[in-house]
């Protein structure tokens, strides 16, 4: 009976997070999920050889995070959008996460994102972030997702070994086997992001480890801890620019 409630929750937060009217709230831009880079519009360019911006546009990405439960993606997702949208306060460090047992959206908003490749673009940045159930078991209801999101954040809590294990075994299959083997999506929108949901608790992953994991598996590698207020910001920049810009 728990799986088939979880499996209801999935499918309604999917219909919830996919059919939300955005163009009634954004007057922009209509969001963009599953187009390869080279088939989504730009619009005014500048004269070859120019470097001035083009002017902002308003763009949508979805991005999806998994892993474990309890290592901080709900935590994440709170910090980001109580820092973008003036919404309350995440939790304090020390308190327990409760566990995810169905989707759940939450978005930041980025007044200005500036992307100076190929062509200098400055955009208004809307992201809708997808926090999901972290057991094993339930894995397979997140099929869809995998593939209809435009980025794909693989999380681990650097206080916990097992997460990291767990994301090098369990997540990294499951993140190839649903989408890094498909040419829908660019190579750069899946990326491993370290998270500290506790900076008291004694790291059990080191930086140098985990980013030459990431050098060998091909993945982009960030970190980010409840203090930081830059490399979320980096990271967001990064996917932008992978599913948002044209090949």
């Amino acid at each position: 009976m728990e799986v088939v409630a979880v499996a209801i929750g999935l499918l309604a937060g999917f219909r919830i997070g996919f059919s939300a009217p955005w163009e009634e709230w954004w007057s922009g831009e209509a969001s963009i999920y599953d187009q390869p880079r080279s088939s989504q519009p730009t619009a005014n360019k500048t004269a070859p050889g120019s470097r001035e911006p083009q002017p902002q546009q308003n763009r949508v990405m979805t991005v999806m995070l998994v892993g474990d439960s309890r290592i901080g993606k709900t935590l994440f997702c709170s910090r980001l959008a109580s820092e973008t949208n003036d919404q309350p306060a995440a939790r304090r460090e020390g308190t327990v996460e409760p566990e995810t047992l169905s989707p759940t959206w939450r978005h930041v908003e980025l007044a200005s994102v500036r992307l100076d490749e190929p062509q200098p673009v400055e955009m208004r940045l809307r992201v809708e972030i997808l926090d999901t159930p972290g057991r094993h078991e339930l894995s397979g209801l997140l099929t869809p997702f995998y593939r209809q999101c435009g980025a794909l954040v693989l999380m681990f809590d650097v206080a916990s070994s097992a997460s990291y294990a767990s994301l090098q075994g369990f997540w990294l299959t499951h993140a190839r086997a649903q989408r890094l083997n498909r040419r829908a999506h660019p190579p750069g929108s899946t990326i491993v992001l370290a998270h500290s949901s506790d900076e008291r608790r004694e790291r059990q992953v080191t930086r140098r480890d985990a980013s030459s994991w990431c050098a060998a598996v091909g993945l982009t590698y960030f970190e980010t801890h409840p203090k930081d207020t830059s490399s979320w910001r980096r990271m967001l920049t990064h996917l932008a620019r992978e599913c948002l810009l044209p090949a």
